[in-house]
């Protein structure tokens, strides 16, 4: 709900009107003003509201099992800015983790998740709200023969598995939208391809990518090795 009655600033205020549709897209929002003509404060018909949002984001999280749906970004406005980036590549742990003051500096909302390259069996899920930040061990990727794993998932969670299926990756990825004020979309995708493995570092396999160091040890436990 948004409001113009003696607005002292109207730029902070659209900004912030700005920030709210970025954050919540499929929500209705209502406005409160004054009428020119009386001078009484009106008010939108909140009960016409209830039900307009017909994007039932937690029913399709829930069916989506541990990969959260990614935040597609609107175009700009105000100079509130989102950008989504991706990867098959995993991360490289230590480097993600000295930098996550830096990734999230100018950041307001951040959201998705994660393939760390020494837990190449866990999916971590992402969220940040300013300055805090939680990684946490969200479930487990599909494994490319089994069938019980499979039928055991939602038929949703099956469907894009199989069509964003890399031959060599899996169902793997990392998926990330974030929404800032003044973001540097460019600066920030770059720090976050910096953070992936290298061509080098790829061609080690899976077996030496558990040996490097992890920092999320404590917060996040022990990664399946099967």
């Amino acid at each position: 709900m948004t409001s113009n009655a003696h607005d002292p600033d109207p730029a902070a205020s659209a900004r912030a009107v700005a920030l709210v549709r970025h954050l919540s897209a499929y929500h209705s929002m209502a406005h409160i003003c004054h009428d020119p003509l009386t001078g009484n404060l009106w008010t939108p018909n909140l009960s016409a509201l209830i039900g307009q949002n017909h994007f039932a984001a937690n029913d399709v999280r829930d069916r989506h099992g541990p990969l959260p749906v990614p935040r597609q970004p609107r175009s700009p406005e105000f100079g509130v800015r989102s950008t989504y980036w991706s990867s098959r590549r995993p991360m490289h742990a230590q480097r993600l983790y000295d930098a996550l003051a830096q990734i999230c500096a100018g950041v307001i909302r951040g959201h998705g998740h994660l393939w760390l390259a020494n837990r190449p069996q866990s999916i971590h899920r992402w969220e940040s709200a300013g300055e805090h930040l939680a990684i946490q061990t969200a479930g487990t990727w599909l494994p490319e023969q089994d069938d019980k794993a499979w039928q055991a998932t939602s038929a949703e969670r099956r469907t894009f598995a199989a069509l964003l299926w890399h031959p060599y990756y899996g169902e793997r990825r990392c998926e990330l939208t974030f929404t800032g004020i003044d973001l540097d979309v460019p600066s920030l995708h770059h720090l976050l391809n910096s953070y992936l493995l290298t061509d080098t570092e790829l061609s080690l396999g899976v077996e030496r990518w558990r040996l490097s160091d992890d920092p999320f040890a404590d917060a996040l436990g022990t990664d399946s090795p099967s």
